[in-house]
């Protein structure tokens, strides 16, 4: 409607109502019309007569009075009623205050828990839909979903009911942990738009609908962030929380499931370890191993709610390729952590490249990794020398191993770049013929943001290095070639000679030491380094495996880029290197015991990325291409099958091997084809979030002051902390039918006692 008809319109609605107010005059002009004229005539005889209808007369005209006012009042109630909407613009049905209503409604895993086939979900969008439909004519609403990844889906203020309903019905149910902490400043944001776009709003009101589960409403993470950030809201509006949840839940969960081995290949036996947990209750289950989607193996368990359970499955994979593993337990009442999985892509073997700097410097790193003799060896050792790498293919190996190799080219860092984006992995040993400025210069070190470090001197980790003279920052400050991200996780310094003869493990805390533990005879502990590589790890990206007994780094790891990882070990992996100071080679390492275990760590360490990784809702899932599919010189597209069944399509670009797939939305499995085959070329899985398996929920009374917390039954309405406008047209029709009942009953009993 136009706006200039507005007033027009409003004005002849008014003219209606005042039309129907005049009704109810109607019975007054009835009564007066219908009013007995008489004339009098005097008689002596009906004196004592006329005396008595005289006190009947007064009696009857009163209670003709009571008939009159009730008709007239009961004519009222009814206009007033069908008026409603008048009514409350007038400010006469207390219904005059605007609301801003704010539904926050809570979608994380544990809203799943069903109770008599209901969740606590399907609970939280009933009773936001019922106080949609009885909250004012004027009232506006917005909407936020508190999920993994909170966000509004209503951010800007609402007045059509339906639309409002429709989106609450929408509201799915998701599988990740939803925190307080992330979810309050969507609502501040929201909130803040809300009063930003409306004007004629007199109050704010956000409902949480939610189990309360400790997961999610934890006020004390972050140094109580959140319980100031809902502090703060209760300042700004009213905040009101509905706990839908089931109180005394149980829950049993399948909370982790990984491979024993490192470096799983086709065709050689694995363990898989499945962690159970029991939240609330203990007792009996039975556990299924599930290969490629198929029940192989069951075991019996029996859970304890004081600790986790682990069962494990052996399994073998005769043939190469993608498969998934997963772990079920029997379905209770939150399902969705019940099943739990992994990817892995297996190979016959694993392939290693090693490139050697000069003959024979790579000879007891490819002995480590594939002993002689062992035909049948899990690991495949190609040796080849630097001046062959730039012509050998990569994509053939998990890992590059390189050893003592003196410089790096321009186009060898690129080749090298792009077999880590795809996933590869890299070790460095480093030796006498290693020139450290070109390392810098050309690899340089990771930084956090994938770039190089340009500026900052080298620091040397501990006073009793022996070195002579500090190296001047103006060394350090060689940034990686433009374009190419930074490829090692330390910054590599000059060649020390520094005699130890003791190895600190770090308390066995990386992976790479972490299998020493309990192990002295293995000798880690007493292997003499007499010169070595000064190493700086790049904060936040360079993790230090072992140490020396100085404080200096002997091993750094670091994730690299696109997946793959790096490790630079700072001194030679052969006897070839030869001190100065000593005249012997610069570590013993290669002649003793551990070095074979330390290559094998190296090696399972950065070749992890081989297995698929799990993801949880909401994390990217990543790969990497298996056999020779990689994307041509215009790319490829690749096809996702999702787990509920629908298919989407990713762009690959030209020569890449690495595939992302950011919408993680489902639990499953989520299989990669290349354009419209229908052979894998890649696997990911999605896990439920274990932090939302405990069903434990938080009082009510940690809340803090001015939120108000409602617990709502099953069977219950919207509860009556929510603050709704009084039904007052419903109280007017009550009281006209009341009063017509009276009407009636005293119309009746008069007219029998006037007879």
């Amino acid at each position: 409607m136009p706006s200039f008809l507005l007033p027009l319109a409003f004005g002849f609605a008014n003219l209606a109502v005042m039309g129907w107010v005049a009704a109810a005059a109607a019975p007054i002009i009835i009564h007066l019309w219908m009013r007995h004229t008489h004339r009098e005539t005097p008689w002596a005889a009906v004196r004592f007569l006329q005396a008595a209808i005289q006190r009947r007369a007064r009696r009857l005209k009163l209670q003709e009075w009571v008939l009159l006012s009730i008709r007239t009042l009961l004519i009222l109630l009814v206009v007033f009623a069908a008026s409603k909407p008048f009514l409350e613009r007038w400010g006469l049905l207390g219904a005059s205050v605007r609301t801003h209503r704010m539904l926050v409604v809570d979608a994380s895993m544990s809203m799943a828990m069903e109770n008599d086939g209901v969740t606590p979900l399907d609970r939280a969008r009933q009773l936001a839909a019922q106080l949609v439909d009885k909250s004012g004519s004027g009232d506006v609403f917005t909407l936020v979903e508190m999920t993994q990844s909170p966000r509004a889906t209503l951010p800007s203020p609402v007045a059509d009911r339906a639309r409002v309903r429709r989106m609450l019905g929408a509201v799915e149910q998701a599988y990740g942990a939803a925190k307080i902490a992330e979810v309050l400043p969507v609502v501040k944001t929201t909130l803040e738009t809300a009063r930003a776009e409306l004007r004629g709003i007199d109050r704010h009101e956000v409902l949480f609908f939610t189990d309360l589960a400790r997961s999610s409403w934890d006020l004390t993470t972050a140094g109580g962030q959140a319980d100031r950030l809902l502090t703060a809201l209760a300042e700004e509006a009213q905040v009101n929380v509905v706990d839908t949840g089931v109180a005394g839940a149980t829950n049993a969960a399948v909370t982790s499931i990984e491979l024993v081995e490192r470096l799983p290949t086709a065709g050689r036996p694995m363990t898989v370890r499945a962690t159970l947990s029991a939240f609330g209750r203990g007792g009996g289950a039975t556990v299924e191993l599930l290969a490629d989607g198929l029940p192989i193996a069951e075991r019996q368990a029996t859970l304890d709610p004081a600790s986790a359970v682990t069962v494990e499955f052996a399994h073998r994979f005769d043939r190469p390729g993608i498969h998934t593993l997963e772990a079920r337990l029997g379905s209770d009442a939150l399902p969705p952590d019940d099943v739990r999985g992994l990817a892995i892509a297996l190979q016959r073997q694993v392939s290693v490249l090693c490139v050697e700097g000069r003959r024979d410097d790579a000879r007891l790193v490819s002995r480590a990794l594939a002993p002689e003799g062992a035909a049948d060896s899990a690991i495949r050792v190609e040796v080849v020398s630097d001046a062959q790498f730039d012509s050998t293919k990569l994509d053939r190996f998990s890992a590059v191993f390189f050893c003592n190799v003196p410089r790096f080219s321009e186009p060898s860092a690129d080749r090298l770049a792009g077999f880590l984006q795809g996933g590869g992995g890299a070790a460095f040993f480093l030796g006498d013929l290693v020139d450290p400025a070109n390392y810098r210069q050309v690899l340089g070190p990771i930084g956090a943001d994938g770039a190089a470090p340009t500026t900052g001197p080298l620091s040397l980790n501990g006073p009793s290095l022996g070195v002579a003279t500090a190296l001047t920052s103006a060394l350090l400050q060689a940034p990686a070639t433009a374009g190419r991200p930074a490829l090692l996780p330390a910054l590599v310094g000059e060649a020390v000679s520094d005699p130890s003869y003791r190895l600190d493990p770090l308390d066995y805390k990386h992976p790479i030491a972490a299998p020493f533990e309990g192990r002295q005879r293995a000798g880690l502990l007493t292997t003499p380094v007499t010169r070595f590589f000064q190493l700086t790890p790049t904060p936040g990206v360079g993790e230090v495996a072992l140490g020396l007994p100085s404080g200096a780094p002997l091993i750094v790891t670091g994730g690299g880029r696109g997946g793959g990882r790096v490790a630079v070990v700072a001194t030679d992996g052969s006897l070839n290197s030869i001190d100065p100071a000593t005249g012997g080679p610069w570590t013993a390492m290669p002649a003793w015991p551990s070095f074979l275990p330390i290559v094998r760590e190296l090696l399972f360490d950065v070749a992890q990325s081989e297995q698929a990784a799990a993801v949880l809702p909401g994390q990217t899932l990543s790969g990497r291409l298996s056999g020779d599919a990689a994307g041509g010189p215009q790319g490829m597209d690749l096809s996702v099958l999702r787990p509920d069944g629908t298919q989407e399509s990713i762009a690959l670009p030209a020569g890449a091997r690495q595939w992302r797939y950011p919408r993680t939305d489902r639990l499953g499995v989520y299989r990669i084809a290349a354009g419209d085959s229908s052979q894998s070329v890649g696997v990911g899985i999605v896990n439920a979030d274990p932090a939302e398996s405990d069903p434990q929920r938080i009082a009510a009374g940690s809340m803090p002051a001015g939120v108000n917390v409602s617990r709502v039954a099953a069977s219950d309405d919207a509860p009556a902390t929510i603050d709704q406008p009084a039904p007052v047209h419903r109280g007017l029709l009550y009281s006209a039918l009341g009063l017509a009942l009276l009407e009636t009953v005293l119309a009746s009993r008069w007219g029998r006692g006037g007879k």
